[in-house]
Formats: C-alpha cells, sequence, structure tokens
C-alpha cells in the first residue's frame, strides 16, 4: 500500500504542477491583456445617416428617363412571359426630400415563377425602383395561372416638378 502512494504520489504531483503552470500562464497572459488600453473606434451614426442619405440621392433615377423605365418595365414583362397591358400611374413630388415618385399599379397573368422572374429583375435592372406590394389570387387550386396585382414605385430626381402636387392618370396599351 505504502509503494502505491508513492507511486501515486510520482505520477500525481508532476501532473498537477504542469497544470498549475498551464494556468498560471494563462492569468499572467490574460493580465497583461487586461493592462493594454482598449482603443475602440466608433463611427459617428451622423456620418452614417448621411453617407445613406447620399447614397439615397445617387441612387435616384431621372424623372426625363422616366418613359424609358417604363419601356424597360415591359421589355422585362414580356422577357418574363408576362403581358402587361394596362397599368395606372400616380406622380407625386416629396417637398421635403425634393425626389419625385412614379408609382405604377398593374394586373400581370402567369406562373409564380414567371411573376417572381420578373419581380427579380425589375428589381436588379432599376435599383430607384421597389416592390410597394403584391398580391395573388388563384381561380382555382389545380390552375398554374395566378392573377397578381403588383404596385411598384420608381424614385426620381426632379427638382422642376411643381410643390403642389399630384397628378394621377390611367395609361391602357
Amino acid at each position: 500500500m505504502f509503494a502505491l502512494g508513492i507511486a501515486g504520489w510520482l505520477v500525481v504531483i508532476p501532473h498537477l504542477r504542469a497544470e498549475s503552470k498551464i494556468q498560471q500562464a494563462v492569468l499572467n497572459h490574460t493580465k497583461i491583456i487586461l493592462r493594454e488600453p482598449v482603443q475602440v473606434t466608433i463611427a459617428s451614426p451622423r456620418s452614417t445617416a448621411d453617407d445613406r442619405l447620399l447614397n439615397f440621392y445617387q441612387t435616384l433615377g431621372q424623372s426625363s428617363q422616366k418613359e424609358q423605365q417604363i419601356k424597360a418595365i415591359f421589355a422585362i414583362a414580356g422577357n418574363s412571359n408576362l403581358d402587361l397591358n394596362m397599368a395606372e400611374y400616380k406622380v407625386t413630388f416629396n417637398q421635403n426630400g425634393g425626389y419625385q415618385t412614379y408609382q405604377m399599379s398593374f394586373p400581370l397573368k402567369g406562373s409564380y415563377a414567371d411573376i417572381r422572374r420578373f419581380c427579380e429583375r425589375l428589381l436588379l435592372d432599376i435599383p430607384f425602383a421597389s416592390l410597394d406590394e403584391i398580391n395573388f389570387k388563384r381561380e382555382a387550386i389545380n390552375n398554374p395561372s395566378l392573377e397578381a396585382k403588383l404596385r411598384i414605385t420608381l424614385y426620381l430626381s426632379d427638382y422642376s416638378m411643381p410643390a403642389s402636387g399630384v397628378t394621377a392618370s390611367e395609361h391602357n396599351l
């Protein structure tokens, strides 16, 4: 039994000493890290907001090019196997922001995949467009075709529009 105790002492004590040295080294390293001053760089929230505002204005489309953008939307619909025959338009001017919005509402009929492809392509090709609303309706559960009603907005740079306001029109093709 005495021999077993000595053997245990010869094996356990060196292991405990090695473990103690490792813990002491970790403690010393932690003390050194805690002594060093922490350098925290905080971006000014104002500069971030200013950057976002600048990015918004740089992304605006040109009001003088809105007819080309409308043609592009119709072309995207055609390339997505969708018929876009009618759209309602509403033009507004945001006096505080100094930009024009050109809102379009229109029905589409086609497969879900085609409508989704149209939405994705529209947002990728026209970075100043937003998809504001989309509603789906299916006549029958086994019908692969959907009816969708979309509302999109084009954000345009235009400082020449009168502050009075809002005009609305309907366009049938």
